[in-house]
């Protein structure tokens, strides 16, 4: 037995997962659970995704001549802190599994998992727990492989496999559902692991993309899957796309229609690289705080510059000094509005995304914003529909279209005019409001 973790597994334990590497299911050159998908060898995005999931240990059942190649493949992902343990095993029966669980309570909860499945990004099982004497197995034909149940019933059947566990479970009445959120892909050769990518890349998007966004997902989403092969952290594109936002800003302050065009399309370059740093991050579960507040910080910086950088060239384009008035409106109220939300999202909801930011009506848990829940009143109503237009995604794409036609000055009015709206809207519903329903005024 091989251990990952020098951490003693106690009777506390009450979540295992068995990991699969024996049969149809052992690393071959031409795929299987070191087969890399995305960036991440099958076998880690697993152990990764479990770890989210709240699993407390892991055992990876092997043969003993893939040991030292399985071995290398774990060595070479440090960030794996979930305790795991290899066993060596030739057969296809639970004992090896078995003899991991001497130390774990026998209602633990015990999940058989083929080593060669690659999901989405996100844990495939809902929440559920195998009752004692009977096995949960996956609904979908495509994951008969994955089972749950308690440990006590493994340990009396140490000496079956799992297809004659089932086949017993099934004759006895003991064999309940297990419903996936997800379908898995059996990466066993070459061929399989384009679709594993795709079925990947397509649960990246964000339930939260705007229209625009929906479109540019196809560039990021086609970019991210060539930058995942490479050793490229997210937090490295994020300084790019920083570095582009500054870039765009600059040129669109030179003036003229060709400067300020390439300012425009600069800044939908940016639009898109935010979401690539965002999809390498959730393909190779490489998330954190410090990540999310880089990223908002290098937008907010993009908008800022790029608004400042089209003002300054409207004027020199035509003179007016208007549009510097109407550049510093529009900085002004940017500032503001960012300032209320990063101490809304600091002191609400511990979070650096700015898709967690809520108005009262969209306040779920935690505070975060829920998009399901409706708005109430006829103005919180009127702003709930017209928010889509101060989305990034949405006046970027503006940008774009008013630079092709050489009127950027109107975005110079919008920046004005959306970024005073944004900041009294925010400061009147999260300030405001609260103070006069508590002195006893009717609901917007």
């Amino acid at each position: 037995m091989t251990s990952g973790s020098l951490s003693p597994v106690g009777p506390l334990t009450r979540r295992v997962a068995g990991l699969d590497l024996r049969g149809s299911q052992r690393p071959r050159p031409s795929g299987g659970p070191l087969a890399v998908v995305c960036g991440l060898p099958v076998i880690m995005r697993t152990l990764l995704v479990i770890e989210r999931a709240g699993f407390e240990r892991a055992v990876l059942l092997v043969h003993p001549e893939d040991i030292a190649a399985v071995q290398s493949c774990m060595a070479q992902h440090p960030r794996l802190r979930l305790p795991w343990t290899i066993e060596a095993a030739e057969g296809d029966s639970l004992a090896p599994l078995v003899r991991t669980l001497d130390r774990v309570d026998e209602h633990s909860q015990v999940l058989l998992w083929p080593a060669t499945y690659s999901f989405g990004r996100r844990f495939p099982l809902p929440s559920c727990t195998a009752p004692a004497g009977q096995i949960l197995v996956g609904t979908d034909p495509a994951a008969a492989g994955m089972a749950l149940a308690e440990a006590a019933l493994l340990r009396a059947h140490a000496h079956l496999a799992l297809p004659d566990l089932l086949a017993r479970m099934r004759a006895q009445g003991n064999c309940g559902p297990l419903p996936l959120t997800d379908t898995p892909v059996a990466v066993t050769d070459r061929a399989a692991v384009p679709r594993a990518e795709k079925a990947l890349l397509r649960s990246l998007r964000k339930d939260a993309d705007g229209v625009v966004a929906r479109f540019d997902r196809y560039i990021s989403l086609a970019t991210s899957r060539r930058l995942m092969a490479l050793p490229i952290r997210p937090n490295h594109v994020t300084a790019f796309a920083a570095l582009v936002g500054l870039l765009c800003g600059l040129v669109a302050a030179h003036g003229g229609y060709l400067w300020m065009l390439f300012g425009a399309l600069g800044f939908q370059a940016n639009s898109i690289l935010d979401g690539i740093d965002g999809e390498i991050a959730r393909a190779k579960l490489l998330e954190s705080s410090l990540g999310q507040w880089l990223d908002t910080l290098a937008d907010d910086f993009s908008n800022l510059v790029f608004m400042v950088g089209v003002s300054v060239g409207c004027y020199r384009t035509n003179g007016s000094k208007l549009y510097l008035v109407l550049g510093a409106v529009a900085a002004g109220g940017f500032l503001f509005a960012t300032a209320f939300m990063y101490h809304y999202l600091v002191t609400r909801v511990h979070s650096g995304d700015l898709n967690d930011f809520a108005m009262p009506w969209e306040e779920g848990a935690q505070g975060k914003r829920d998009l399901s829940r409706p708005a109430q009143g006829l103005v919180s109503r009127f702003l709930a529909r017209v928010k889509w237009l101060v989305r990034r995604d949405t006046y970027v794409f503006i940008c774009t279209v008013l630079g092709l036609l050489g009127q950027l000055r109107i975005m110079v009015w919008l920046f004005a005019l959306g970024s005073t709206a944004t900041w009294t809207s925010i400061f009147a519903y999260r300030t405001l409001m609260p103070m006069f329903r508590r002195a006893g005024g009717p609901k917007a």
